[in-house]
């Protein structure tokens, strides 16, 4: 099946700021990874994701594409990017501060909820940890520098047969 929600560069970039002002290891690395294990979250218990990203495998792991050129200032094509400076800002040691607290108009409970409960379990991981346990099935399928299949990734999910008969509906 091929997944077809939009990008909400708008959602993104404030789950963004919220992770940041959560999580105590701000690297991009984290974010990146507390952004997949909090989609697969939403998707199980919500059939969808959270902004509509679409995931890429990298060699440490799956990253989130569009929020993480968002995080890498890397393109101007999402939100204003004076939007993106306003918000947090990324050193050279990949280190990631929040400069505002996040729209909460932008997140979504379900979002927060999702969010919160990756943090819980994956916020305290090391680099190394985070990137063993993104090496899912969904991750280990895709080519490199290639997008991971939407299919792969519901295949990962505990709902994950159930989400895609009802998806494919």
């Amino acid at each position: 099946m091929a997944y077809k929600q939009p990008f909400d560069s708008e959602r993104a970039l404030e789950a963004i700021v919220y992770i940041v002002s959560k999580l105590t290891r701000n690297q991009r690395h984290s974010i990146a990874k507390i952004l997949y294990f909090a989609d697969k979250v939403h998707l199980n218990d919500y059939g969808c994701l959270m902004f509509g990203d679409r995931y890429v495998k990298m060699s440490y792991g799956p990253v989130p594409s569009e929020a993480y050129d968002m995080i890498k200032y890397e393109t101007q094509t999402h939100a204003k990017h004076e939007d993106l400076a306003l918000a947090f800002t990324a050193n050279e040691g990949n280190v990631v501060k929040s400069l505002r607290e996040p729209d909460a108009s932008k997140i979504s409970e379900a979002m927060r909820l999702c969010i919160d409960q990756a943090i819980s379990e994956y916020g305290h991981l090391t680099f190394g940890e985070l990137t063993r346990l993104s090496h899912d099935d969904a991750w280990t399928s895709a080519e490199t520098n290639r997008a991971m299949s939407f299919d792969a990734i519901v295949a990962t999910l505990p709902d994950g047969p159930a989400l895609m008969a009802h998806l494919n509906g």
